[in-house]
C-alpha cells in the first residue's frame, strides 16, 4: 500500500472543502438560475421544502481538482465525469431519452475502459458497470441524505479494499471527502439534491474506483458489489415495475425507502440504516476478497445480495403484483 502524505491530506482537504464550497454557492445561485426542486407534487416528491439539484458540480470539481493536487489526475476521468455531468444537468431540466442517455453513460463508460489499456474486454466491462451503477445511483436517490451517504460508504469500502489489496486509497478517499462536503447541505432537511448530474458522476467516480483498486476483470467485479445497496434497490425496482408490468424508466415513489418513509420510519433514520446496511455490504466484500478465490467470492456476494434483496421487497409486499400496480 502506498501511504498518504502531506500532500495526499491536503488533496482530501481540498476535495471536501471544494465541495462544500460549491454548494454554497449553488444553493444561492440556482434559485436565481431557476434551478430549484420545488415539492410541488406528493406522488413523486418525497422533500418538503425547496432544494436546489446542483449538487453534483461540487462533487464532479472538488474530485478532479482533488486529483490535480495529488498527482494522480486523469484525462479519462475528467471527460467521462465531464461528458456524465453535462447530460445530468440536461436531464434535470429535460428529460433526455432513455436510449440517448443509456448511450452518452455507455461512451463515457468505455473512456475510462480504454484509459486502462487492456482493449475491448476490460473496455465493455466498465462501460456495462458504469451504466449498472449511474441507474442504480440515481434510483437511490430519492430521500435527503441517502445516496451521499450510502456513497461515502461505497468509497470508504473501496479505500478499504485498497489497503486489503496493496493499492494506493488516495482516490477513494477523495470521493469520500467530497461527499461529506456534499452532506452538510445534504442531510435531511436538505437544501442542496445531488440531482441526475451528481447522481451520475458520483456512479461514475465509484466504478473509476473499482478498476484503480483491481489488476483484473475479476477483481473488479469483487470491487463492484461494494455496490450492494444501490443494486438491492434497484433489483428490487426492477422486479416490482416487471410484476406490476411498468414501464422500466417509469417514475414513482414505490421504492423500498419509499415505502419505509410511508410507514413513517424518519428520512435520517432510512439514510442511517441504508449507511449500516452498506457498509455490512463493504465488511463482506472485504472479506471475501481476503479469503475466497474470485469465482467463490462473486458467487458468494451474488446469494447474499439476492437474498437480502428478496427478503426486503417480500417484507415491503414488492412480491404481490396488484399491489403495487394499483398503487
Amino acid at each position: 500500500m502506498i501511504g498518504l502524505d502531506a500532500r495526499d491530506l491536503i488533496s482530501i482537504g481540498v476535495a471536501g472543502v471544494t465541495a462544500a464550497l460549491l454548494g454554497a454557492l449553488m444553493i444561492r445561485l440556482g434559485p436565481r438560475l431557476g434551478w430549484v426542486d420545488e415539492p410541488d407534487d406528493e406522488a413523486l416528491k418525497a422533500h418538503r421544502i425547496a432544494a436546489v439539484p446542483l449538487g453534483g458540480i461540487g462533487v464532479w470539481l472538488g474530485v478532479n481538482l482533488a486529483t490535480f493536487v495529488a498527482g494522480i489526475s486523469e484525462p479519462a476521468l475528467l471527460v467521462g465525469s465531464s461528458m456524465l455531468l453535462g447530460v445530468g444537468l440536461v436531464d434535470d431540466r429535460r428529460p433526455v431519452p432513455p436510449t440517448a442517455r443509456l448511450g452518452v453513460e455507455a461512451a463515457a463508460g468505455l473512456v475510462l475502459g480504454f484509459a486502462r489499456g487492456k482493449g475491448w474486454g476490460d473496455a465493455l466491462l466498465v462501460a456495462a458497470l458504469v451504466v449498472v451503477a449511474v441507474n442504480a445511483v440515481n434510483l437511490l436517490d430519492g430521500l435527503d441524505g441517502l445516496a451521499g451517504l450510502s456513497g461515502l460508504a461505497v468509497a470508504i469500502g473501496i479505500g478499504a479494499l485498497a489497503v486489503v489489496r496493496g493499492a494506493d486509497p488516495t482516490f477513494a478517499l477523495l470521493v469520500a471527502a467530497a461527499l461529506v462536503g456534499f452532506l452538510v447541505w445534504n442531510w435531511h432537511p436538505a437544501r442542496l439534491f445531488l440531482g441526475d448530474n451528481g447522481a451520475y458522476v458520483l456512479a461514475l467516480f465509484l466504478v473509476y474506483g473499482f478498476g484503480d483498486v483491481s489488476v483484473d476483470r475479476g477483481g473488479i467485479v469483487v470491487a463492484a458489489a461494494l455496490l450492494g445497496v444501490f443494486l438491492i434497490d434497484m433489483a428490487a425496482t426492477l422486479l416490482r415495475r416487471m410484476l406490476g408490468r411498468q414501464p422500466l424508466f417509469s417514475r414513482d415513489r414505490l421504492h423500498l425507502y419509499d415505502r419505509l418513509a410511508d410507514r413513517g420510519t424518519p428520512i435520517r433514520t432510512i439514510a442511517l440504516a441504508s449507511g449500516a446496511l452498506e457498509l455490512a455490504f463493504v465488511t463482506a466484500v472485504l472479506i471475501a476478497d481476503r479469503i475466497l478465490p474470485q469465482p467463490l467470492a462473486l458467487v458468494a456476494l451474488l446469494l447474499l445480495g439476492g437474498g437480502i434483496a428478496l427478503l426486503l421487497v417480500k417484507g415491503l409486499g414488492a412480491t404481490r403484483p396488484g399491489y403495487w400496480a394499483n398503487q
